[in-house]
């Protein structure tokens, strides 16, 4: 399993290589293969030292989250946002991970489809 930065804006979890999935990425976004996107723009990120935002909203995914060995920390002002650091956006909460356990918390196994785990709005 590996997390690739597709952009400034999109990460893809993936068993496939970095050329197949930028194929992959480029015909899913309706891209021109022939746009600015290369092979040396995709970026293979560290899945325990790297990580999202991912939603929670129910006692059973705060359970799941805490099996995955994630625990809760408000984010204070100025502070630096790590791991476990929650914070609401829009009205709804967030908890930062790492990859791999978002890949764990997402189910993600060796035989699925690649896809985005985790994108920003501009």
């Amino acid at each position: 399993m590996k997390v690739y930065k597709m952009s400034d804006y999109e990460w893809w979890a993936s068993n496939l290589s970095p050329e197949e999935t930028l194929e992959l990425y480029l015909r899913e976004m309706g891209a021109d293969p022939e746009d600015t996107y290369t092979i040396e723009d995709i970026k293979e990120c560290d899945l325990d030292k790297e990580g999202m935002y991912i939603p929670y909203e129910n006692t059973d995914e705060i359970s799941e989250l805490e099996r995955l060995g994630i625990s809760e920390q408000i984010v204070k002002d100025g502070r630096k946002e790590g791991f476990g650091t929650t914070k609401k956006i829009n009205c709804e909460w967030f908890i930062k991970v790492p990859f791999i356990k978002a890949l764990e918390f997402h189910n993600y196994s060796a035989n699925d489809k690649p896809f985005c785990i985790a994108a920003m709005e501009t």
